[in-house]
Parts: C-alpha cells; structure tokens; sequence
C-alpha cells in the first residue's frame, strides 16, 4: 500500500489508495510500504483508508482520521500526539465484542499556550464526526465493598462480589471516617480463586468499616468502605511534564459535533489519567458536548484519576448511559450533566465518586462540588455512591 512522508516538521502524512476487498490492511510500520512519520510530522488518514497501528510511533503533532486507525492487537502499542482529531473516520482500540487484550498507551502532549482549536482546544483526543471505540480487559466491575472490616497492619480485603481484576493492578480502599485522606491506594499481590479476596503488596494504615446498621421501621443502612480498581490495559492520560500538574492541565476527551452530522462514542474499561483543564472551561477528562440523542454512546467500568477539572461530563445530551464507572480525586464536580437543563433521559448507574476536591478554575459552585450534579430531574441515577466529597454527594 503506498504511502507518502515529508521530512518537513508537521508535515502531512496520508495513504493514498484505499484498501481492496479481501486484501491485508497497510500498516503504520515500514512494512506497510513507505517509512512512517518522524517525530513532529502530521499523520492524515484519508476517506476510504483502515490503517492498522502495528507500531509505537514517535510523537506526532497531530493525527487526522478521515478513514480508519486500529490498533493491532498483538503487542503493546502506545500513540502520543498534541492532537488526534477523528472527522468522518473511526478510532478504534478494540470492539465491544473483541476488547483490547495487550496494553494500549494513548499519551496526549501539550501545554497552557499550546495552540487551541475551535471547539476543542488542545491536547485532545477530539470527535467531531465519526466513531471513538475504546475497549480494555473486560470486567464485570471495577468496584464493589468490603464483606468484613479490614483494620490496621492488615493486608487482605474480602469483598462483597467476586471480581477478576489482575495481579498488580491498583485499587483505592475507600474512607469510612470523616477524613478523606483515610482513602488508601494499594497494589494487589494475589487474587483468591473465588475472586472474592485480594492480598495486597503493602499492609493498610487506616481501618475500613463494613458492618450494617438497622433502624427502626426496619430500615438498614450499610456502612462498608467501596475496594476500585484504578488501572486498566487501555488509558488515555496527560503527558507527565510536572509543570502541567502546577497549571493544572491535563489530557482531554471530547466528542462534539455541528450540523447534526453523527457522533459515537463507545469506551468501556479504560482508565483517564491526568485529564481535565483548569482555567479552561469546557475542557474536561470526558465530555459529550452538544451532540443530542447519544442512545448509541456509552461510558462503561470507566476511571476518571487525577483530574484537574471534573470527571464525567454531559453537555446538551440525552438518552446517554454512564455505568460502573468511577471518578477518583477530581477538582470539581465528578459526574456533571448540566448545561442548560436540556439533558434528559440520560442513565447513571452504579456509578462511583471518590475523593471530589474544591476547585477555583472552574465555575464557582465547584468551591464546594458535588460528588454527582445533575440539574434536570428528568434522569435517572441508580445504585450510585458518593465518598469523601468536599461539597455535597448528590446535587
């Protein structure tokens, strides 16, 4: 499959046939045909084109998907660029059907006076016509609670449900005091064959509650610390210049269309890392800004980590579904579906917020935010839970 490259900085990068019925996909290593990009250079992926990622590239400038970008699943890749726009093309890092088995790295760069698009702005992993598929290892999910109290110098967790979450993987151990700091991170060491207890690397320093309370008229009131999991095999995150974490400015997801032209977004299973924008509004680690009836979308066993600016944002969208998901140590809000009150129909469940911040880069509100805000009643939130918010839980 030719393909054609300049040496030029930002130079433009494209396929120049489409692929024949039948025949392999043309792939990003030289072995496709002409040698990749160089660092700095603009790859554009044309109309008609599925171009199969079989290589870590280096760090691109931006990334045009007109036609397709897959990521092969047969090794670890990474990508990183200041911006990867898809416009009438198709993302795709595996499927509902067949998620992504090895580990997948998107790294997005970029600073304060990088150079912002209209609508999206920079450091971006943008939709603005087409298809966004994000799939990681499957879980059934990515957090549950404690079945018996777990005290200090203690290195086990039995938990209510089983779960298959990897050996050396991260998991946060819930506050059950009034301190927020008494949330704990831990590595896991070993799995039990049940799925129901984790053996962590390094002893817990605070003790965590799971014990249920009754009160009259028979009611019941369960206080057990919630056990996350925090890593995933695919993650979108910010580059890891300290000097972003001081302007607090981090990746960013967004999914924004005009002229009703069609929009999905379908991520499952991934973990946003170092995400969000302070003093940048409209810029948060995942947002589905203004593209209508999202019924096709979703957000599934999603972690939000280390945000700047909120976690899970609904703008102008309806019949959407955010479920299992989880927003651990967010400035702002953690789940926000607001705008103008025109959201609708949109479902949240069993959702978790974990450790929600005050920020003073973004809406005022936000000073003291809430866990979950939602400002139409026409939605429906389901089996969620608030922790450690510094405002309020649900809004």
């Amino acid at each position: 499959m030719p393909r054609c490259r300049s040496r030029r900085p930002h130079a433009r990068f494209r396929s120049l046939n489409t692929t024949p019925l039948h025949a392999p996909l043309p792939r990003f290593s030289p072995a496709g045909g002409l040698p990749p990009p160089i660092a700095g250079d603009t790859a554009v992926i044309p109309p008609g084109v599925t171009l199969l990622l079989d290589v870590t590239p280096p760090p691109l400038y931006a990334i045009i998907v007109q036609g397709a970008l897959v990521f092969e699943d047969a090794r670890d890749i990474g990508l990183d660029a200041t911006y990867i726009i898809v416009n009438g093309g198709t993302l795709q890092v595996g499927t509902v059907d067949e998620p992504f088995a090895n580990r997948a790295t998107i790294t997005l760069r970029g600073h304060m006076k990088s150079l912002e698009l209209p609508l999206f702005g920079a450091k971006v992993l943008a939709v603005h016509h087409g298809t966004l598929d994000l799939h990681g290892v499957q879980h059934a999910r990515i957090w549950t609670r404690l079945s018996t109290p777990a005290g200090w110098g203690e290195s086990t967790l039995r938990l209510q449900d089983p779960v298959t979450w990897p050996v050396g993987a991260s998991v946060a151990i819930a506050t059950t005091s009034t301190f927020p700091s008494e949330t704990e991170e831990r590595v896991i060491a070993a799995v039990s064959s049940d799925g129901r207890t984790l053996t962590l690397t390094a002893p817990l320093a605070f003790y965590h509650e799971a014990t249920d309370y009754t009160y009259p008229g028979n009611r019941t009131l369960s206080m057990r610390a919630e056990v996350a999991l925090l890593s995933s095999n695919v993650r979108v995150q910010g580059d890891e210049d300290p000097y972003n974490v001081l302007d607090l400015y981090g990746g960013q997801i967004m999914l924004r269309t005009a002229a009703d032209l069609p929009v999905v977004g379908r991520i499952s299973n991934v973990e946003l890392y170092r995400v969000g924008q302070g003093y940048n509004y409209g810029h948060y680690p995942v947002n589905f800004d203004q593209i209508g009836d999202a019924s096709a979308s979703f957000i599934r066993r999603v972690t939000v980590r280390e945000s700047y600016a909120r976690g899970f944002v609904l703008h102008g969208v309806t019949r959407m579904t955010l479920e299992g998901n989880m927003a651990y140590r967010v400035m702002g809000n953690g789940y926000f579906i607001a705008e103008d009150a025109a959201e609708t129909g949109n479902v949240v469940k069993d959702c978790l917020a974990l450790t929600i911040a005050p920020s003073e880069s973004l809406l005022n509100l936000e000073l003291q935010p809430a866990a979950f805000f939602v400002s139409h009643p026409s939605n429906d939130l389901v089996g969620n839970a608030a922790v450690g918010s510094a405002g309020e839980g649900f809004a």
